[in-house]
């Protein structure tokens, strides 16, 4: 064989060993790890690793890998947390595909992330804990799995995705395929960007969530099927909800949108939200455009002064279930608000808002739940409201031939000094918008009206015309810590009588509260009672409030427990405790009563007060028996909007709730009683009967039978036993309030004694909800 043939073949010999060292050094089952260029440059040669490849923070200075196109693992960081790091930067030119996720994280030195030519991830992309980060490119993303970029302060320069949108290519993101099995999440947090000035394009997210970005000073949102969106900004934050006139139609499709730390708020689309939440913003404008809206709720904005629906300036163009306008103080309706010349938009950016007349489409509250708004309304507001129920036009009204509705709750109270709430008398001659539910108006001046659910008739109510601007405020119980010093010392040095040689049954029978179940009190509250724990319990699971209620000439504030139920015919419920007894009873059943388990089960919307002088409401100046307390009960349901309810009682509850009943029986038709009190039979008129008691009573039961006799001994038990309380209370009440007032112990003491006669045997009251009781 001629020497040049036998160069060749060797030759090819040696290019195929380079081809399949090459090739074995493009997979791997282990991690390939880049710990310096010449590990970048060989990865480099590869079109495709097959394997995980890993960035070193050990590394220093720039990495650039240059002909690498896909990886079929994962992307990630290693040794990440490396304080001696100083890798710098990180460029992919070429990289189009990962199969797996991409992370980089935790490299304190790293200031730049370059990724030009990444289209496509099949899981997520984290990119976090990077300190020193100012530039992240990643310009032609276009389908991820989830987006999360948390922790990089100092980023002030980000291209995420093609955003056709966007005027800025300084920040912006722009993701149109989402495709996470479980997490389709956009998280952006704790960045130093200062504006997504363009539009943030995002499709098919369960999650977008822009928080803690103490810089954002703007933002413009496109989105498209997003479960929900969060925005928690630095209160000077101002958002845009925008569809410009492009070549692509941006539609907003969001199950939640809530909005906090904001000033100005701007959505201008022809779009679907579900929820729309505003709360404890900034902003003095806010401006909307959602048709479809299930829920809005607007409340506790100290600055805003306007709401302003789109084409228009009343809310009953939108079609709404729920609608919540409450503690925004500046906030005023009125039918032509003036604009802000910083929130105005003009035709140029929200073509959609003018291409379309407020008469063209006009969306009214069809098929409702619930309205309930409190703010200053003007009357000439109220009245197109009002006007446009009555006329029964719009868009569904045209094509289903009905009317609007709201089957649960309707509440508008003004606090405008002329509001008049006579225009709802109009809805008298529509009944149609008339279905269950409560309808009520209240003015400051003047007492509530009301529509009757079952005649469709409006009445004025006489007897809460003293009610003027009665307006329930959200109340959290917050026990001073001076007071918790002040009764904790009290009872670290209370001092415990003698006990008594005696079996415990006995002496809770003759002489009260045991002294060694005491000291297990007395050790218990000063050593592991924490009443914080239980204040947080109680705020979290009692939904409170207090409302200012005039009787008598005197000012009362009555704290109450009020929950409504989810359930359509859910019937008002009015729970009125006795004595030893408050709201913390009603713990244990409320929501058994407002989520009940079976349809067949009857829901309630369920109020319980504290009486006057008891927990945290006011303590009359003067007496205030059971005959006064009706009055207050029934101004405090007819300011919720309860014209018609059922009440509860026991105890003094029971008698306060007979006499209600009986004086209101238009209010209260129906009521419930666990102590009803009988007294024996009239001399004069049932002379036989009543000389029949005397002679069984002297005589142990005489002439009785079996049921008779057992119930004549209870009552005599309760009479020797148990009456004590009320013979001390109910004479000189003022002279034992000293010793109770100044002992807190001794408080717990008489509370817990008299319960142990009321409980059922076999149950056990904690030591925990001995000491509760007596602190609410």
């Amino acid at each position: 064989m001629a020497w040049w043939k036998r160069s060749a073949q060797l030759l090819a010999a040696i290019a195929f060993a380079s081809t399949l060292a090459a090739a074995d050094d493009c997979k791997s089952d282990s991690t390939f790890v880049i710990s310096s260029q010449d590990d970048a440059d060989k990865l480099g040669k590869c079109t495709e690793y097959t394997g995980d490849v890993g960035l070193s923070p050990s590394a220093s200075g720039n990495l650039t890998v240059s002909g690498l196109e896909k990886i079929t693992g994962k992307l990630l960081t290693e040794s990440a947390g490396d304080k001696s790091a100083s890798l710098v930067g990180i460029t992919f030119e070429k990289l189009a595909a990962v199969e797996g996720s991409v992370s980089v994280s935790s490299v304190d030195s790293l200031q730049f992330v370059s990724f030009p030519a990444l289209a496509t991830v099949g899981g997520a992309i984290k990119i976090s804990s990077l300190p020193a980060l100012n530039t992240l490119k990643l310009p032609s993303i276009n389908s991820i799995g989830s987006f999360k970029l948390e922790s990089a302060p100092k980023l002030l320069k980000m291209s995420i995705g093609d955003s056709k949108h966007a005027k800025s290519t300084d920040s912006k993101i722009g993701l149109k395929h989402i495709t996470g099995e479980s997490d389709r999440s956009i998280v952006v947090k704790n960045v130093g960007v200062d504006s997504l000035d363009g539009l943030l394009d995002l499709y098919n997210a369960t999650l977008v969530d822009l928080s803690e970005l103490p810089n954002l000073n703007r933002v413009i949102l496109s989105l498209w099927h997003i479960d929900e969106v969060r925005i928690r900004g630095n209160g000077n934050l101002t958002v845009y909800m925008w569809e410009k006139a492009t070549t692509e139609t941006v539609q907003l499709d969001i199950g939640k949108f809530d909005i906090g730390g904001v000033k100005h708020i701007s959505p201008c689309l022809s779009s679907n939200v579900q929820n729309f939440v505003v709360v404890n913003n900034t902003a003095e404008y806010l401006r909307f455009d959602f048709r479809g809206l299930q829920r809005l709720e607007v409340r506790e904005n100290p600055n805003l002064k306007r709401l302003i629906p789109w084409g228009g300036s009343s809310l009953t163009n939108w079609w709404f279930q729920n609608i919540t306008i409450k503690n925004n103080p500046e906030l005023l309706l009125a039918y032509d608000p003036p604009r802000s010349s910083s929130d105005t938009l003009t035709a140029n950016d929200c073509p959609y808002m003018f291409e379309h007349s407020e008469d063209k489409f006009r969306w009214l509250p069809w098929d409702m739940k619930t309205i309930d708004i409190d703010a200053n309304i003007d009357n000439t507001y109220f009245s197109t409201f009002v006007t446009a129920w009555q006329n029964q036009t719009g868009r569904y009204a045209e094509g289903y031939g009905r009317g609007p509705e709201v089957n649960e709750t309707f509440i508008v109270t003004s606090s405008n000094s002329t509001f008049d709430c006579s225009g709802l008398d109009r809805l008298r001659t529509k009944t149609t918008a008339i279905q269950a539910g409560t309808y009520s108006c209240q003015g400051q001046s003047q007492a509530a009206y009301v529509i009757d659910e079952t005649a469709g008739a409006i009445s004025q109510l006489s007897h809460i015309a003293t009610v003027g601007m009665a307006r329930p405020t959200p109340f959290h119980i917050k026990v001073s810590d001076d007071d918790l010093d002040w009764i904790t010392e009290r009872v670290r040095t209370t001092r415990l009588p003698a006990g008594r040689d005696l079996p415990a049954d006995e002496l809770w029978k003759s002489w009260g509260l045991p002294v060694e179940y005491a000291r297990k009190l007395k050790d218990y509250w000063v050593d592991e009672y924490d009443w914080r724990r239980v204040e947080r319990r109680l705020n979290k699971e009692l939904e409170q409030y207090t409302i200012p209620i005039d009787h008598r000439g005197e000012g009362l504030t009555i704290h109450f427990v009020h929950h409504r139920s989810p359930v359509k015919d859910a019937i008002p419920l009015l729970i009125v405790h006795g004595w030893p007894g408050s709201v913390f009873e009603i713990r244990p059943i409320i929501r058994h009563l407002t989520h009940p388990t079976s349809p067949e089960q009857q829901a309630y919307h369920v109020v319980v007060p504290s009486l006057p002088g008891f927990g945290f409401s006011s303590y009359p100046s003067r007496p205030c028996s059971p005959l006064e307390m009706p009055d207050i009960l029934c101004k405090l349901m007819s300011s919720l909007g309860y014209t018609r309810f059922m009440a509860q009682g026991g105890d003094w509850g029971a008698q306060i709730v007979r006499i209600l009943a009986t004086r209101y029986p238009t209010h209260c038709p129906a009521v419930h009683l666990n102590c009803v009190v009988n007294g024996p039979p009239n001399p004069l008129r049932q002379p036989i009967a009543c000389l029949r008691l005397l002679l069984a009573y002297v005589a142990g039961g005489w002439g009785l039978d079996e049921y008779e006799k057992r119930m004549l001994g209870r009552m005599k038990w309760f009479l020797e036993y148990e009456a004590g309380s009320s013979a001390i209370q109910g004479t000189k009440p003022l002279t034992v309030s000293y010793g109770l007032t100044d002992s807190p112990f001794g408080m717990m003491c008489w509370l817990r004694e008299k319960l142990q006669g009321a409980v059922g045997e076999g149950f056990e009251i904690s030591l925990e909800d001995s000491i509760t009781w007596a602190m609410v």
